[in-house]
Order: structure tokens, then sequence, then C-alpha cells
């Protein structure tokens, strides 16, 4: 399955000369072939005027900015949360700590840049998929890559991976990511 792009929205041509279309729509051929070169760029910009520059600055904003989005929008989906869980909002009243590990260390994912695991457990209801769910949204939103998994899921998705001879590379594919979620329901209790 390919991925959908949205259409391109063409700039409002009736304030402009036909000619300045044509331009246009040529200069939106040529971007489809061309990646950008930095020699080519750095030739270019020699001999550009300064609003050339304040306009390809802008321009280039605005290209990295669309690309983190997208980069985000396709982490948030392809790590599987099962709901719209976010932080603002949580209850962190009922959420024990170690004496040398906090909220801070867990809002800011601190602990994945340590490679670190992060449990939790405790009773039914007390928010533990919640703040994971909320946790892998707020990874993705900062471009670090997460996976949402039931232990169920997970080792049905294994299970299936080695009787297509495949298990080697799902696992690695898992392992690369840098924030895995498992939720292990026991006995009909969330733990």
């Amino acid at each position: 399955m390919g991925t959908h792009r949205p259409p391109v929205v063409m700039p409002d041509m009736k304030r402009r000369r036909a000619s300045t279309g044509e331009r246009i729509a040529t200069i939106m051929t040529l971007a489809r072939r061309l990646p950008l070169t930095r020699q080519v760029l750095a030739d270019q910009l020699a001999d550009a005027t300064p609003s050339q520059m304040e306009f390809m600055e802008s321009w280039m904003n605005a290209e990295i900015e669309s690309r983190e989005r997208s980069k985000r929008s396709r982490l948030l989906k392809a790590a599987g949360f099962p709901a719209d869980k976010e932080l603002g909002g949580y209850d962190w009243t009922p959420i024990r700590f170690p004496v040398d590990y906090g909220r801070g260390q867990i809002t800011t994912l601190d602990f994945i840049a340590g490679h670190d695991d992060l449990v939790l457990f405790g009773p039914p209801g007390t928010g533990k998929t919640h703040l994971a769910i909320a946790l892998g949204r707020n990874a993705c939103r900062k471009g670090i890559p997460a996976r949402y998994f039931t232990a169920a899921g997970l080792v049905m998705r294994l299970l299936r991976a080695q009787s297509d001879n495949r298990l080697d590379r799902e696992l690695a594919a898992i392992g690369r990511t840098p924030l895995v979620c498992v939720q292990l329901v026991v006995a009909g209790l969330v733990t």
C-alpha cells in the first residue's frame, strides 16, 4: 500500500501574469526531479540578493517543518496506540517513584536516552496504560519512534514472524525502536 500525498495547492494566479504561472508550473515540475545539492545551492547563494536569500530561508524552514510534521504523523500512526492519551490532565497522585527517580525523568523521556527500562505496575485503574500511551505519543511528537503492543499481540506477532521465517528481522525491527510499550493483562487485571 503506497503513501497518500495530499494534492499540491498552487498559488493564486489571479493577480499574476500568465508567464509567472508558466514559470511556477516549471519550477514545480523541476522540484519533483531534483533534491537540493549543497554546492549548487552555495553557488546560487553567492549571487543571490538579500530578498532572494530571505525567500530561500523562508522556503527551507517551511520545508523542514513540513517534513517534521509528516514524520511525527508517520511515527504516531506506526506506533499502534489504541487510544489518544496525553500527559495533560494525567492524575499523578497514585504514582509512587523510586527514591532516585521522579516525574521529571519520565516526562522528559530521559529514560529513553539513557537506554533505561521503565516498568509501570500496580492495581487496575491507576493509569498505567494512560501513562504509557501518553509517553509514547510524546516520544513520537519529539521524533522518537515508539511502538505499542499488548503482550498477547506481541507474542502472536512473533509467532507469525517465526512461521514466516522472518523472526530475526522482526526482533531486529522491534529492537531498533527506542521506546516499546508492552501492556500485560493477567487474569483480567491490567499490569
